[in-house]
């Protein structure tokens, strides 16, 4: 199911203060999905919890956050760190973007 949100943040602030924002306002647990970039309906980055939120915002495409299934158990790193983007997830699983296109 598709949600739109409107969360008021400040310039300096990070996706780690978006997602706290978001659990405080919407109840959504802040490791419990991964927030990427998508530019001309292909997937161009997934950012970690340190992305600058205006930096983000200044992207070309569409910032779209993609819910982690609950079994794996994900939660966010301690801190904000530049890889972070596993949410505590078991090694014994592997993340995958996988683009699937229809040829004609």
């Amino acid at each position: 199911m598709n949600f739109s949100y409107k969360i008021r943040v400040g310039g300096s602030d990070n996706l780690r203060t978006l997602r706290n924002t978001m659990q405080q306002t919407y109840g959504l647990n802040p490791g419990s999905f991964v927030i990427a970039a998508v530019y001309n309906n292909s997937f161009s980055r997934l950012h970690t919890t340190s992305a600058n939120l205006l930096e983000v915002a200044d992207e070309q495409g569409a910032t779209l956050m993609y819910e982690i299934p609950a079994s794996l158990n994900p939660s966010l790193p301690n801190q904000a760190m530049r890889q972070d983007a596993m949410y505590n997830i078991s090694p014994d699983y592997t993340m995958l973007q996988l683009q699937i296109a229809c040829w004609q």
